[in-house]
């Protein structure tokens, strides 16, 4: 390769800023500049904007010292393009050793600054490559032996760089487990000495055992003429990504076969994978919905709680969230879908959220009728009479199951024919009233059939009418469940087709028959119980009319003999009249007890005994209140279970007797420092007529316990701190203020 010109400058550094007195035709090559532009100007007009500072500074340097230097720097031709310059300055010396000129050497060295700066590049880019930590890299000579290795590759066995550099490449510690491994790797150098592209890949194990999986390149790195020189092997662990691709396909295979509906979806909704079960459950085809969004097809009314779910499950990985919501089928309707979604946006595996759906619209059928069921049978526990009772039992036969000829039959006067009290208009069975059963119709199957159910006291369940003789042919019925009433009669739900009710729906007759049952049973109680009222009611006034009248009457006449006469005997008549009002005022208190509203609210028990207190004739007694109390209850009911122990308490303990109202755990008590109750008495006490005052009426703590009784209190007679009676109510509930 021919050496560039040389230019050739001399100055004199006698004159100011060292002017060049000379250009050879080199330098107007190089530069571009002819002698006559450069003499008289210092050399530095070949500097410019990307001239280094340091070489310039180096020359300014070795001219102060006067040595000579040689630099590197990149200077402008006359027409402004760069170019690099090797420049030589020497000092030239006279006899005296005084400098008289200084001689430049310029020479164009821009194409060997391009090659270095290539060859740079070149080495930094290899360098790079073989020291990568990422990848396991290493140089082999044709012939298998390793000429070097990186120190990435060398974290993958026992050993040293020394020990491995010089080693045929095939039986080094990375394939030494495995022979067949040996036989590969020799392979793969044969093909790549030849100038083939190796692409291989590797299960290896480590020095501790652990399975490992590099997948690679041998690359033939050839001279100019193209001959094979050497082998560049590179290679990366990709144990991580298979375990990924294995995990991969193990999670397709159970997408592919599960039953359950599996979705993937990306952060913002978007369906990138379905499962063949969306054909089975929803209609739609398997790729059908992939691309788009998943909120498009859920119901209007769940949208905004099925995307708050979503968004907080995009939040954190590996968050799971379940929802239940309405999603649209291929045919426009909705069918009821439980979703458990996993967030595994960050598992390089799946990239998405993963939703298993199940189809639960028939659970939610099934809730909703329960749901429904539980307010009907509410509804039951409300009604009172018994006809209103029966029409909310076949109006929900018909409402849930579709029962359409569903009735009631309760026993009526005649004790031999069930009487239809509630049906609907289909059960009419095309005449104008509905069957009745009777007992003695053997000729009837129907009565016959439903009069051997009722009296064996167990359900049939009939599939279909055809298996019983005669019963299709004279009913429109063809499945049935017949279900006793208990004493009161049955409940029939019907059906004009087969097996028209599957076993949820055969649980739910036997509920609702269960709750008519136990309604009906309420419904007659409560009327018997009015009955007993009204003969109370009557009691009541016979007690405050014809028994107060005529004792009006004797006190009068008592009042009369008074003032004719005065007799010790008067007295006795007087008492007796007392003893005769006080009998009437407290038998006209039980009459009307089972009468009195329950309503409750919050009473202080401190202010109400107060109160009573001030309407009982104490004489001299004394009230003491240690209690601040308070709970729910009815206030003129509480009012009167004090006024009843107050005067049992005056009535036993004297006048001056001392009566106290104080606390016990989640109730009260009051006390008096009377004489007391014997303990053989004590379960005696709460009896009808019991008293051991003279004048006593035995009925006053009896009312007490039948008011307790009313609100569920318990009451008990003990012995008071002063040996007198203590009555303790507990089960009030309420607080301590």
């Amino acid at each position: 390769m021919n050496e560039s010109p040389v230019g050739i400058t001399i100055s004199d550094p006698s004159r100011d800023d060292n002017p060049i007195v000379y250009a050879n035709e080199q330098f107007e090559h190089i530069t571009g500049y002819a002698e006559a532009e450069v003499r008289g100007r210092n050399c530095r007009f070949l500097q410019g904007e990307q001239t280094a500072r340091e070489p310039v500074a180096e020359m300014r340097t070795a001219i102060d010292a006067g040595e000579p230097v040689t630099v590197e720097l990149r200077n402008y031709r006359s027409d402004g393009t760069e170019f690099w310059n090797r420049v030589s300055i020497a000092p030239v010396r006279g006899d005296d050793g005084e400098i008289t000129n200084w001689v430049g050497f310029q020479q164009d060295v821009t194409v060997k600054k391009e090659r270095e700066r290539r060859l740079r590049r070149k080495e930094r880019r290899y360098q790079s490559i073989f020291n990568d930590p990422n990848i396991l890299v290493g140089l082999i000579d044709t012939d298998g032996t390793v000429i070097d290795i990186n120190q990435t590759a060398m974290e993958y066995v026992a050993a040293t760089r020394a020990e491995i550099i010089g080693t045929p490449f095939p039986i080094t510690p990375w394939f030494d487990h495995s022979a067949e491994i040996q036989r590969d790797v020799r392979e793969w150098i044969e093909r790549a000495a030849g100038g083939e592209y190796v692409e291989f890949e590797a299960d290896l194990v480590g020095p501790s055992g652990d399975p490992y999986t590099v997948a690679g390149v041998i690359r033939p790195v050839t001279n100019d003429d193209g001959e094979v020189v050497s082998l560049l092997i590179s290679d990366r662990d990709i144990t991580e990504r298979k375990e990924r691709e294995r995990k991969l396909q193990r999670y397709e295979a159970y997408l592919e076969g599960s039953t359950d509906i599996i979705t993937v979806l990306d952060d913002d909704g978007t369906i990138t994978y379905q499962s063949p079960a969306v054909e089975r459950i929803l209609g739609y085809k398997t790729d059908e919905l992939i691309g788009q969004n998943g909120f498009d097809f859920i119901h209007p009314d769940d949208e905004a709680a099925v995307f708050e779910e979503f968004t907080d499950l995009i939040a954190e990985p590996k968050n799971t969230v379940t929802v239940e919501c309405r999603f649209r089928t291929a045919d426009e309707g909705w069918r009821w879908i439980e979703i458990r979604g996993t967030n595994y946006l960050d598992d390089d595996a799946v990239r998405g959220i993963v939703a298993n759906s199940r189809d639960i619209t028939d659970r939610r059928e099934r809730e909703q009728a329960l749901t429904q069921l539980q307010q009907r049978t509410e509804t039951l526990m409300q009604t009172t009479t018994v006809e209103e009772t029966a029409q909310v039992a076949v109006d929900t036969a018909q409402d849930l199951l579709g029962a359409e000829l569903s009735g009631c039959h309760l026993l009526g006067d005649d004790p031999d024919r069930l009487e239809p009290i509630a049906f609907l208009d289909a059960a009419r069975e095309g005449s104008n009233e509905p069957p009745t059963y009777d007992r003695q119709a053997d000729t009837d199957p129907p009565s016959k059939l439903v009069w051997d159910t009722f009296e064996r006291g167990e359900h049939l369940v009939i599939e279909d009418t055809r298996e019983y003789d005669g019963l299709a042919e004279v009913t429109p019925t063809r499945s049935a469940v017949i279900h006793p009433l208990g004493e009161h009669g049955v409940f029939i739900v019907s059906s004009t087709t087969t097996d028209a009710f599957d076993e949820s729906e055969k649980t739910v007759i036997e509920i609702l028959a269960t709750a008519l049952t136990a309604a009906l049973d309420r419904v007659e109680r409560e009327q018997e119980l009015r009955r007993q009222i009204e003969r109370l009611d009557k009691f009541a006034s016979i007690i405050s009319h014809d028994l107060r009248n005529p004792l009006n009457v004797a006190t009068g006449h008592l009042e009369l003999a008074r003032q004719e006469c005065a007799s010790e005997h008067l007295d006795g008549v007087s008492n007796a009249h007392d003893r005769m009002e006080a009998l009437i005022d407290d038998i006209l208190a039980l009459a009307r007890e089972g009468k009195q509203e329950s309503e409750s609210e919050p009473v202080d028990l401190a202010a109400v005994s107060t109160g009573c207190w001030q309407t009982v004739a104490t004489a001299d007694a004394t009230l003491v209140v240690e209690t601040e109390r308070t709970f729910q209850a009815n206030p003129s009911r509480l009012q009167q279970l004090l006024e009843n122990l107050f005067r049992n308490a005056i009535e036993h303990g004297g006048a001056d007797v001392t009566v106290t109202v104080g606390e016990v755990a989640d109730g009260f008590y009051v006390a008096d420092d009377g004489p007391g109750v014997p303990e053989d008495e004590h379960d005696r006490v709460f009896d009808l007529g019991y008293s051991t005052a003279e004048g006593g009426t035995g009925f006053g703590l009896n009312i007490v316990r039948e008011i307790a009784d009313t609100f569920g209190w318990d009451i008990r007679v003990t012995s008071s701190a002063a040996g007198g009676a203590r009555f303790e109510i507990t089960g009030v509930g309420g607080s301590d203020a």
